[in-house]
C-alpha cells in the first residue's frame, strides 16, 4: 500500500490468465473476496476508486459484487454494464452474476461485508 496525502493506493491484481467473468473460478473468488474485504475495513474511507485498464472487466466484476451485496436488481446491473464503453452485449456480465450465486455466501467474511453495508447505510 502506498499513501499519497490522504489517499491510499491499493493494488489488488488478479492473475492475467484468469477470465475475470468466471466468478465461479476459485482464483477469481479469492480475488473478489480480497478486494471486497479490503474496502470493507473500518479504516477505509467512503470514497473508493476502483479501476482497471478498460474499466469494464475487472472493475465491472467488483462493482457487480458490491451492487449484488446491496441487493440492486440484476436487470439494473446489466443495464448499467451495457452503458460501458466497448460493451455490446450482456453475456459476460450475466455469466459473472450467475457465478456469484448468493453473494453473501460467495463472500467469505460476512462480518466485514456487513460493515461495508453499515458504512453506506448506517448501522441499524
Amino acid at each position: 500500500m502506498q499513501i499519497f496525502g490522504q489517499v491510499y493506493y491499493l493494488h489488488i491484481p488478479v492473475a492475467d490468465k484468469v477470465e475475470n467473468y468466471e466468478t465461479g473460478n476459485g482464483k477469481v473468488r479469492k480475488w473478489v473476496n480480497k478486494v471486497i474485504s479490503t474496502i470493507a475495513q473500518p479504516d477505509v474511507q467512503l470514497s473508493v476508486f476502483i479501476h482497471c485498464t478498460s474499466g469494464k472487466d475487472r472493475t465491472g466484476v467488483v462493482v457487480v459484487a458490491i451492487l449484488l451485496l446491496f441487493e440492486i436488481p440484476e436487470s439494473l446491473i446489466i443495464q448499467e454494464y451495457l452503458a460501458s464503453d466497448g460493451v455490446d452485449d450482456s453475456r459476460l456480465i450475466k455469466q459473472a452474476i450467475k457465478g456469484f450465486g448468493d453473494i453473501k455466501t460467495y463472500l467469505n467474511k460476512l462480518k466485514e461485508h456487513q460493515f461495508l453495508i453499515d458504512k453506506f447505510y448506517g448501522a441499524n
